[in-house]
């Protein structure tokens, strides 16, 4: 079968949260549509129970009543939620629960949280505030460090009123004051041979309007956004950070492609990687699922009450699986002989009336039955990697670009002081090696004639020497657009496309889809694409030099993009 989709789940298990975990605070008055005054509950409140039945409701519809509790729920010990989001969906994936996306099958899932969630750019009549009715202190509702100091500054009563605890002190630096510890969850799906990340964070609503979503005619909070599968490497040694991060891996603003690496940044607006745009050496750790759970596990169970909230979604998502999918009978009491025999489902079930019993084939039973959905463990290939796994492909990737380095010949002694001497003389020469040195370099620097120049004397004697083999081909490819007769029509149209790839993703960055952009139908991009591939198709020169760079992995053909709509 091709799986249940990874979005709906994830909403199932953000709104299970609300039941499993829900707030300590009466709202017992509306101070503007962002601030509230509150009263401590010594119960969990349901959301119908948040607001006192004598307040004047009339300045927040329902459904800003709604955000606003959502937004409370989410915006304070957001690594326990996605604690219990990562056994939820490691509990599926154990039960043979195959989960997909657009299509595409999940192939791992990974914990993701980085330090440096920058919040500084959010508006302030999008965050909510709190306020002490005793002592007049207003606190917003975020974990930023600035506001971490806050809470322990205004004391325990205060913050028991209001709903906090007081969090333990921490150091962070001055300039992350503004940022907040921020989890979520990604996801690696593969299809048609691309793969992709699909990043999944349950408490998107306490950072913007963008992190809610309607899910079967219910307001949850999710936020969903997909990029390329970025490399990995090994965290750094417990003497450099000051912690064990181990069982963690770092994630690098790298994607592997068919020219090598490139460095892929996501648009400011992605403020769940902006640490790449940083400087201050903030970065993005990556858990796998399994060593995630196990280590909170350790620190405290989820319990029993999330348990059988999983366990409800994992019979529902059983009974609704379709016919002729395979399973393997397990905890079968009453005929134990069967337990480990194949089989598959018979027929799916409609929940009315609701049942805990779902009809199926038995490899050597006569006759279709009904089993109880707790043994019925669905067979689909493992869908997280375990650490020992993950840490494997890491140091392969790393040996390959040893080995790679280590193949590339040592320059003569002669041939590199002659080229260090070249490059104090020569202006041109040095713009051209720096380019290249930086790892920046594309198809459109070829535009730039002192570029071009100098990549001209780098692939020529006796400078060519110094060149390591394998980056002389990109080189070459470059130079035969720039000699092109239509070179200046197609740095035009590469500027063109650039324009307006960007101007996409930054209007909805959720439209990145494996370090391209996906382009829908009369969107702004679509139509910017038609011209062009008219343009490209009218012209034999063009429709020379872009396939040249579609051949070469250069620049795409648009006329090849747009045969796929």
């Amino acid at each position: 079968m091709e799986g249940f989709n990874l979005i709906d789940v994830s909403a199932k298990l953000s709104r299970m949260l609300l039941e499993y975990n829900n707030l300590h605070i009466h709202i017992t008055k509306v101070v503007d549509k962002s601030t509230f005054e509150t009263a401590p509950s010594a119960s969990s409140i349901a959301a119908n129970d948040l607001w006192y039945d004598d307040l004047d409701h009339v300045i927040l519809s329902p459904e800003e009543k709604e955000r606003c509790h959502l937004k409370l729920h989410r915006a304070i010990g957001c690594d326990g939620h996605v604690h219990a989001v990562a056994e939820g969906l490691k509990e599926l994936c154990d039960s043979g629960i195959p989960l997909s996306y657009e299509g595409d099958r999940v192939v791992d899932i990974w914990v993701m949280n980085t330090t440096m969630f920058d919040v500084s750019d959010l508006p302030s009549t999008s965050i909510l505030k709190l306020r002490d009715p005793i002592s007049g202190v207003t606190i917003r509702v975020l974990s930023t460090y600035e506001d971490q100091d806050m809470l322990r500054s205004v004391g325990a009563d205060v913050c028991r009123r209001v709903g906090f605890g007081v969090p333990e002190a921490s150091a962070a630096p001055k300039a992350a004051m503004t940022s907040a510890p921020h989890w979520w969850v990604a996801a690696i799906v593969e299809g048609q041979g691309e793969r992709r990340m699909v990043h999944v964070d349950v408490c998107g609503a306490a950072y913007g309007d963008s992190g809610f979503r309607r899910q079967d005619g219910e307001l949850v909070s999710l936020l969903v956004f997909t990029t390329p599968v970025y490399e990995l490497c090994k965290s750094l040694p417990k003497r450099m950070v000051g912690q064990d991060l181990s069982h963690k891996f770092l994630m690098e603003p790298n994607v592997s492609t068919k020219e090598g690496k490139i460095k892929f940044l996501q648009p400011l607006s992605v403020r769940h990687l902006r640490s790449f745009h940083a400087k201050d050496g903030s970065s993005v750790e990556v858990t796998p699922l399994e060593t995630f759970v196990r280590r909170r596990n350790k620190n405290g169970v989820l319990g029993a009450k999330w348990s059988r909230l999983v366990a409800a979604l994992r019979d529902e998502l059983v009974l609704i699986t379709p016919p002729g999918t395979g399973f393997v009978v397990c905890n079968l009491e009453k005929r134990p002989e069967l337990n480990g025999r194949k089989g598959r489902v018979h027929e799916s079930v409609i929940l009315e009336p609701p049942t805990d019993r779902v009809p199926v084939w038995v490899d050597g039973v006569g006759n279709p039955f009904k089993l109880k959905t707790n043994c019925v463990r669905l067979t689909t290939r493992k869908q997280y990697s375990s650490f020992e796994q993950i840490f494997q492909r890491v140091q392969k990737a790393s040996r390959a670009i040893e080995e790679q380095i280590d193949s590339v010949k040592p320059v003569p002694k002669k041939a590199a002081a002659a080229f260090s001497k070249a490059l104090k003389k020569d202006a041109v020469l040095a713009h051209a090696w720096s380019t290249l040195m930086s790892g920046k370099m594309t198809v459109s620097f070829f535009e730039d004639k002192k570029f071009v120049q100098g990549i001209r004397k780098l692939c020529s004697p006796p400078f060519d020497a110094v060149l390591p083999p394998f980056m002389m081909p990109p080189l070459t490819d470059g130079l035969a657009v720039a000699d092109h007769p239509k070179a200046a029509e197609t740095f035009a149209i590469l500027k063109m496309c650039k324009t307006a790839k960007l101007r996409a993703m930054e209007e909805n960055p959720g439209i990145v889809r494996g370090g391209a952009v996906q382009v829908d139908k009369g969107s702004d991009f679509y139509q910017v694409l038609t011209r062009i591939a008219e343009k490209v198709k009218a012209d034999p020169g063009l429709t020379e030099v872009f396939d040249m760079m579609d051949r070469n992995h250069q620049f795409p053909n648009p006329v090849k993009q747009l045969e796929h709509f």
